[in-house]
């Protein structure tokens, strides 16, 4: 939420979304020319001991079901959100946004072949992830990371990874 949540108190009615889905980066990758292909590999996925969880009238899973804004602080205990004693859910530390740089300019949190905002479950520890190179050095940055499906549960405090750039006619 590019650090605009502070408390339950705040409305997701209130945020600029242009700050939402801010990238880190970019890393030049050396030796990546136009034309290959970055491989992206997560090695480790650290992640912050609070998150926040926003619903958002008319979008996610129930886009006709009629809903006030809800703003939510989640303490993070190892591998569960704990929403209080008696309420927790198992936690899925994955990559929400992750790219490189595309030919032309677009929001940061737009799908397509250069990545985007995927919140792909499974990009997690461990899958491999290939992107196209559209600039020289790739220029490869990433977001935060999503712990449910649609609500922005934590933010990545250090990401492990490593980038490997294939040259298709080798």
């Amino acid at each position: 939420m590019g650090g605009q949540v502070r408390s339950e108190k705040d409305s997701v009615e209130t945020l600029d979304w242009s700050r939402v889905d801010g990238a880190t980066g970019p890393v030049f990758v050396e030796n990546a020319k136009q034309g290959d292909t970055l491989i992206v590999e997560i090695l480790d996925i650290s992640i912050e001991k609070k998150g926040v969880m926003v619903t958002i009238p008319k979008q996610g899973v129930l886009p006709k079901r009629r809903f006030k804004p809800l703003t939510k602080i989640v303490e993070i205990c190892e591998d569960r959100l704990c929403f209080d004693s008696a309420v927790w859910l198992r936690a899925n530390p994955m990559i929400g946004t992750i790219g490189v740089t595309p030919t032309a300019s677009i929001r940061t949190g737009s799908l397509g072949r250069h990545g985007g905002n995927m919140d792909i479950k499974d990009l997690t520890i461990s899958p491999k992830l290939y992107l196209p190179v559209f600039v020289d050095g790739a220029l490869f940055a990433r977001v935060g990371s999503r712990l449910v499906s649609y609500f922005l549960l934590g933010r990545v405090q250090r990401l492990t990874y490593r980038l490997t750039s294939v040259n298709e006619s080798s």
